[in-house]
């Protein structure tokens, strides 16, 4: 068996060779054993998904943490030559963050066929679809920018859909509202469907804390701060 071709290992080695790959930061091996095991089971269980979602997260942001540092170099350079070099490599780096977003969308599209809307797994894929289509919002323009923020904005809402039959205070739908929140706020502009969206959430929440009998999560109490700071925070800008 060769590590260059993962189809030959089976889904207790992939699971195996993931893990450590991602342990040493190796992540586009890590994407390359979780295809290869997508493809040999045909669906992944809830611990596969979560190594499914971290190696993409990385690859990207790294990426955007580069995008970040040429901005900042392009803002102090007067040279012109060196102006055009850093913004066509800017524009490379671009493209592989397009690249991974839609690597990682095309695998999860195939993975949502083998599963219905009340299989919990849809909760996490229609999360990361959602989060790819920001990412490639942020770097694209035009009419593909525009094709991508309907799809965002498709996506976070059937998210949010799903996440409705969750309890107030779990942590996945108190996250969900927060990136909702961030998505209407940051990406569309829309202050007050963000704040609309924060408030609803944290009532719900309290109100589910007050009840005698209520559920409440480990995380419950320092997500939900985070959610009442993210309004606050919302709520006291210029409208934008």
């Amino acid at each position: 068996m060769s590590i260059r071709n993962p189809d030959t290992f089976d889904r207790d080695s992939l699971v195996k060779l993931a893990r450590i790959s991602e342990h040493c930061e190796r992540y586009e091996d890590t994407v390359e054993f979780i295809k290869a095991l997508a493809r040999k089971a045909g669906e992944l269980t809830i611990e596969e998904i979560n190594l499914l979602s971290l190696p993409y997260m990385c690859l990207i942001n790294q990426r955007k943490t580069s995008i970040r540092i040429i901005d900042s170099v392009l803002k102090k350079s007067e040279n012109k030559e060196n102006l055009d070099i850093l913004t066509s490599y800017k524009q490379n780096i671009k493209e592989e963050i397009i690249f991974w977003c839609e690597d990682q969308i095309t695998l999860i599209s195939w993975l949502l066929e083998f599963i219905n809307n009340e299989d919990p797994r849809c909760l996490t894929y229609k999360m990361l679809k959602a989060h790819r289509y920001r990412d490639l919002i942020e770097v694209e323009n035009g009419d593909r920018k525009e094709s991508f923020l309907i799809k965002a904005k498709e996506n976070y809402t059937e998210w949010s859909n799903l996440a409705n039959s969750l309890c107030p205070t779990h942590s996945q739908k108190l996250g969900m509202a927060l990136n909702l929140a961030s998505f209407y706020y940051e990406i569309e502009g829309n202050r007050a469907a963000a704040l609309e969206v924060l408030n609803q959430t944290i009532i719900s929440a309290e109100e589910e804390i007050s009840r005698p009998l209520g559920l409440i999560y480990s995380d419950t109490a320092s997500t939900l701060k985070i959610l009442k700071d993210t309004y606050n925070s919302f709520n006291s800008e210029e409208t934008i």
